[in-house]
């Protein structure tokens, strides 16, 4: 629709805050602290999701029809983990520790290719959003964290204040949230 328009998206870890303002969107993991924007950008919630175990349809929680499990028994299982600077692997650590718990190390893997790839090769139970789920059909199975609740985290959208927006901007935004 905008044949003119060059979108350069970059993922992995947030640059330093002084570079923030250099980027006409960010979508992140986490939530920035007002004091580390720049004057002109803006923060909002943009979209929740649950995570979830991820595991091989073959595993026996599987086969047994299990819905959930709980960190205690997930824990003695080998996990599957992203690379340290994972959004998911941040949050799912965060959970661990906050209910007291301290996870092994098993397997350590760069993206979530490889991660579906190690968990599906029964390497380990794994982590992922609920939507990356939806999104690619993965040889998995998946079952919900902290029963009954379930384990959440909000990704946020950094942008510019509309007096600051360019036409682009102002463009994509709207095709993004008609969607």
């Amino acid at each position: 629709a905008y044949p003119s328009i060059q979108l350069q998206l970059k993922t992995g870890p947030l640059p330093d805050a002084l570079s923030l303002g250099s980027w006409d969107l960010l979508f992140t993991e986490e939530q920035i602290a007002a004091d580390h924007l720049p004057q002109h950008m803006e923060q909002e919630a943009w979209r929740e999701d649950e995570l979830v175990a991820i595991l091989p349809r073959d595993h026996p929680w599987v086969q047994e029809g299990r819905q959930s499990a709980r960190w205690e028994e997930i824990l003695q299982q080998p996990i599957v983990w992203r690379e340290a600077h994972s959004g998911i692997r941040r949050r799912v650590e965060a959970a661990i520790a906050h209910a007291g718990l301290c996870a092994r190390y098993s397997v350590e893997v760069t993206g979530v290719e490889a991660l579906r790839d190690a968990v599906a090769a029964g390497l380990g139970i794994g982590f992922a959003s609920v939507e990356a789920l939806d999104k690619v059909r993965w040889p998995l199975a998946s079952l919900r964290l902290e029963p009954p609740r379930g384990l959440f985290w909000t990704l946020f959208l950094i942008r510019p204040q509309r007096d600051f927006q360019s036409r682009a901007v102002r463009v994509f935004l709207q095709l993004l949230f008609s969607h």
